[in-house]
């Protein structure tokens, strides 16, 4: 059985808030591990690699449940609303504190990426030129 991944483009009410939603399956079956990224869905195209002085910025969120990966709709709370703008398979390559390493096979995003911890809850997202 592969594992799912999903990009969720988030608009809020207020739409300074809008943002991208990298939610990943790590483990079979499990819990989906997620990350805000702080972009529109144009930036997908153009995800920085690794030899780039900055990243995607990104901050880790609470995991998801697996519904998410195929849900569209409105959030609760009244937090706007989500459509998936990416998914497809994911395959972890590397997992270590502040470090998570996978291959994705998506529509839109296809090869293997890095999201690494930087500093507080800051995180960043680059394409890995190197495994």
């Amino acid at each position: 059985m592969s594992q799912s991944f999903v990009i969720l483009f988030h608009v809020h009410v207020e739409s300074k808030n809008n943002h991208l939603d990298l939610l990943v399956e790590l483990q079979p079956g499990g819990a989906l591990a997620s990350w805000r990224l702080m972009a529109a869905p144009e930036a997908l195209e153009q995800v920085p690699s690794e030899h780039e002085p900055e990243g995607l910025p990104a901050e880790q969120q609470p995991d998801h449940r697996r519904e998410f990966l195929t849900y569209e709709g409105p959030v609760s709370g009244g937090r706007g609303d989500v459509r998936r703008v990416d998914h497809g398979c994911v395959t972890l390559v590397d997992r270590s504190p502040g470090h998570v390493t996978f291959t994705l096979a998506g529509q839109r995003l296809r090869g293997t990426f890095t999201l690494r911890h930087v500093e507080g809850g800051r995180w960043e997202l680059r394409r890995a030129t190197t495994v």
